[in-house]
């Protein structure tokens, strides 16, 4: 536990970057009404501050080769865990809402502020939201089959079907192609965008 005071001061002066992308999708679930709103404005304030785009960008490359060493897909079902899905696509909506000050918490608005501020093409934005919104679905669907990372060999008739009607899906073959097909196009997207977003930054926005 810690002091909202505390909280502030930290977030001012101590935070990494990583801690005010975590903050463009931070909101308050309970509480006593002043201080919830007293939270909010100041997380507004922290977002409204104008940022490098290639720090920003860069650390969001770091943090996305240390997530990869430190949490592995438990398989092509995981739609949340690994690289080109949903943490992946998150982590770069997060930075996209950073960098333009967006107080906006969710991803389809960080991927337009992203196209918005130059560094993410519209038509890739599209493609990384559409495969966010075929992983959300797979991932809900999945947790309601079973709280253990889904394994095909344990889905049984009922579960496959669920599943692929949950994803709008036909057969379970489909279904899996599709998703590794979007696991692939959304990791190299991501990739692509980050290096690119570093590499051309306006030197006004680089050097800030």
């Amino acid at each position: 536990a810690t002091s909202l005071e505390s909280f502030c001061q930290y977030q001012r002066n101590d935070a990494w970057v990583w801690e005010h992308l975590a903050l463009t999708r931070a909101r308050v679930i309970a509480g006593e009404p002043r201080l919830m709103q007293e939270f909010e404005t100041f997380r507004r304030s922290v977002i409204a501050r104008q940022r490098s785009q290639v720090k920003v960008l860069a650390e969001v490359a770091h943090m996305r080769d240390r997530l990869a060493s430190a949490k592995t897909s438990s398989g092509v079902w995981d739609a949340k865990t690994g690289a080109g899905r949903m943490m992946d696509i998150e982590l770069l909506a997060q930075a996209g809402a950073l960098l333009a000050q967006s107080a906006q918490r969710d991803v389809a608005n960080g991927l337009e502020q992203a196209v918005a501020g130059g560094w993410l093409d519209a038509a890739d934005a599209r493609r990384l939201h559409q495969s966010y919104d075929l992983y959300w679905s797979v991932q809900t669907a999945a947790r309601l089959i079973s709280q253990s990372p889904l394994l095909q060999e344990n889905l049984g008739e009922g579960g496959a079907q669920f599943l692929c009607s949950s994803a709008g899906f036909d057969c379970l073959e489909d279904l899996e192609a599709a998703l590794e097909a979007a696991y692939r196009g959304c990791d190299a997207i991501i990739a692509q965008t980050l290096q690119e977003g570093v590499d051309h930054a306006e030197p006004d926005r680089a050097g800030r």
